[in-house]
């Protein structure tokens, strides 16, 4: 019998950090600490497609429940129906905030154990709750290095924004996010603690080599280039590639199909040296590799590059002029300057 009761009152502690851990993953979907994967787990979560159900002291848990859905109310700042409400008073919400509210009341009202639904779920999103924190952003006008704290070198692009979580890194693993952006490592030779680069779908992880991972959302595709070492490419649960020196993994973001090629580093790497190089480039970015490189934005009229993909290489001190007519000349396109700052191409 006491077992029977330890048993019972273990099952309740459990349930009601359960309904805790379920305040704080919801708190920090409405603040937007979430990345796009775990916010579509919180939003395609049903508490109620399960088959445990919790059974317990009802006293204490009522208790329990009416905490956990004050927070809750609170945190989403929604008006809690259990109280009472001037009637002058207006309730404004984004309506994503107030399906989540009812789902969670929902799971709190019925006694569903979530222990058992959430299962891989929950730990996922509470993974991602870990808050990342800014590492390195840049603007169009700025490349910046950066030597991390296990000596692994990092050179951001322009346009980048990459994020890490400061009070993990470098203790049973090294992680990078490249929210957006470009980024060449050199990473420090570490067997025990694998680099791992997370750039949208593709996760790339190595134990010290130098390769460029190539991340804008703008242009569509990622892309990770080897210059030394060995690096595996993951997308999802599924392995797209091992990487040598000199090869590389182009994926479309779009599609999802990826292709693995052979090409000099130094191209990927061009603009480290700030120079321009494009390789089956699509228009996007072109756009962004003058922007970045010469300053100036190019408005291409009708579309009508929009289905080219462009192959260059500039020496590091070609002047837009040569690039523009190169462009004029291959593609049978005319341009003209409206400003210093601002091209125009068309027919």
């Amino acid at each position: 019998m006491n077992k029977a009761n330890n048993r019972k009152k273990q099952l309740h502690l459990e349930y009601l950090r359960t309904l805790l851990r379920t305040e704080r993953i919801f708190e920090h979907f409405t603040k937007g600490k979430l990345d796009r994967t775990n916010e579509k787990l919180v939003e395609d979560w049903n508490p109620e497609d399960t088959t445990e159900y919790y059974s317990g002291n009802e006293d204490l848990l009522t208790v329990g429940r009416k905490q956990v859905k004050d927070n809750i109310f609170t945190a989403l700042g929604i008006h809690n129906p259990d109280k009472t409400i001037k009637k002058t008073e207006q309730l404004i919400f984004l309506r994503k905030y107030v399906a989540i509210a009812a789902i969670l009341v929902v799971a709190l009202l019925s006694g569903i154990y979530a222990r058992y639904q959430l299962s891989d779920q929950k730990n996922n999103i509470l993974a991602g709750m870990n808050p990342k924190s800014l590492l390195c952003q840049t603007d169009g006008y700025e490349i910046k290095q950066i030597t991390l704290a296990d000596g692994t070198i990092l050179h951001a692009n322009r346009n980048s924004r990459i994020l890490f979580i400061e009070r993990e890194y470098n203790l049973s693993k090294r992680e990078i996010w490249i929210e957006d952006g470009e980024a060449f490592f050199e990473v420090a030779k570490n067997p025990e603690k694998p680099f791992i680069i997370h750039s949208g779908d593709i996760q790339t992880t190595v134990k010290g080599t130098s390769f460029n991972v190539k991340a804008y959302k703008g242009i569509r595709k990622n892309e990770v280039s080897v210059r030394s070492g060995k690096v595996e490419v993951i997308c999802g649960d599924k392995k797209i590639g091992t990487l040598i020196a000199n090869q590389q993994i182009t994926y479309d973001t779009q599609t999802g199909e990826f292709n693995e090629s052979s090409g000099n580093w130094q191209d990927a790497a061009a603009w480290m040296q700030n120079r321009l190089v494009l390789k089956q480039a699509n228009v996007d970015e072109l756009r962004l590799r003058l922007k970045q490189i010469y300053g100036v934005d190019m408005v291409i009229t009708g579309g009508i590059l929009d289905q080219n993909h462009f192959n260059a290489s500039y020496p590091r001190d070609a002047q837009i002029g040569n690039v523009l007519q190169n462009i004029s000349e291959v593609y049978d396109v005319k341009y003209k300057f409206e400003n210093p700052q601002r091209v125009i191409i068309y027919k």
